[in-house]
């Protein structure tokens, strides 16, 4: 009777661990599975990355290739107007001075009325005396054909016609600010930070005479000055107050200029927006490779834990005797359990989104 109530443990405790051991090797199996999937991913993620930053580089180095045609279409632009209104006054003055040579009583002016029947008298030009004409004209009219041409490109150009605009409101504000006690005080401060410059030049100068250096060459003047570390630390020292002080100035006369239009926040966004919206999605892409690194990581360790949990279940169904058969089996069980716990509160590739 014994007998048989202890084959039947044992018959239960080997099936019940060829079950553990069926089901274990599944989750196992699909434990590896995910890895591998999650490993894709990864490689994936970081693939893709690595290509949306690639590209974001191009796109910040061609915001910088449109500044730069921008800045050179803005330049010639200017240039081709400063021409063409330079044409015009030009022209103009040479139309006052024939209708002044032309009035009544001038040297060699023709009287009104025989210049009107002269007028008369002259026959229609024919087609090919008017281009002629033209042909002449055109020779001198080279220049405002360009400024034509460059304010059409120039239109072209959305955002920099909208920063010029800027820039021109902003300049329009900036000199209603500056008042006469505004402009004074810049002024005193200019005049201020020439007459430092001066001291420190002087003081420059007067290091060099005490080296009997004040008519040498800039060769000459370095080659002294090596052998003198301490008079080399000196003038080192002024040229560095005296930059600090040109830096200063500039910004003083900053105070009076109007902006550029490359300092139109709108405009600068519009050059980056395209950098920024591909630099942000490469980050999430990697971001997303970086997941799916981790969450691989995650299944591989389940997995192992399954794997150890194989172990103790197998050792259960070759030993004889009851409970040690039976220690095993529950350590590997529990072994599995907590592997699959840890393994199902891990988001799993193609079902739920990591």
């Amino acid at each position: 009777m014994a007998d048989e109530e202890g084959s039947t443990r044992d018959m239960v405790i080997d099936v019940g661990g060829a079950v553990a051991l069926g089901i274990t090797t599944i989750l196992a199996a699909f434990g590896a599975y995910q890895s591998a999937l999650w490993g894709g991913n990864q490689a994936t993620g970081y693939t893709q990355a690595i290509n949306t930053l690639g590209e974001a580089n191009r796109e910040m180095l061609r915001g910088v290739q449109e500044r730069s045609f921008d800045t050179t279409v803005w330049m010639e632009e200017m240039k081709a107007k400063e021409a063409a209104e330079t044409e015009a006054a030009k022209a103009e003055a040479e139309a006052e001075k024939a209708a002044a040579a032309a009035a009544p009583g001038a040297p060699g002016a023709v009287p009104a009325a025989a210049a009107a029947a002269a007028e008369e008298e002259e026959k229609p030009q024919t087609k090919e005396e008017m281009a002629v004409e033209l042909a002449d004209e055109l020779t001198e009219v080279g220049d405002l054909t360009i400024a034509k041409k460059m304010d059409k490109l120039l239109n072209t150009r959305r955002e920099l016609v909208a920063a010029l605009k800027w820039a021109d409101a902003e300049g329009v504000k900036l000199n209603k600010g500056l008042t006469k006690d505004k402009r004074l005080e810049i002024a005193r401060q200019v005049v201020d930070l020439s007459d430092k410059q001066e001291k420190v030049f002087e003081q420059q100068v007067a290091i060099l005479e005490k080296l009997e250096l004040g008519d040498s060459s800039q060769e000459e003047i370095d080659e002294a000055l090596k052998k003198n570390p301490d008079a080399k630390a000196q003038i080192a020292k002024l040229d560095d107050e005296y930059d600090k002080l040109s830096v200063d100035a500039e910004k003083v006369f900053d105070k009076l200029a109007k902006p550029l239009f490359f300092d139109s926040t709108a405009y600068t966004k519009s050059q980056e927006r395209r950098f920024l919206e591909l630099q942000e999605k490469g980050n999430k892409e990697f971001e997303e490779g970086q997941k799916a690194n981790t969450y691989g990581d995650k299944y591989t360790l389940a997995t192992v834990f399954h794997t150890v949990a194989l172990f103790f279940m197998g050792l259960s169904a070759v030993l004889k005797k009851f409970p040690i058969k039976a220690t095993f089996l529950v350590l590997g069980s529990i072994i599995a359990f907590g592997a699959t716990l840890y393994m199902f509160g891990t988001p799993m590739a193609g079902f739920i989104p990591g």
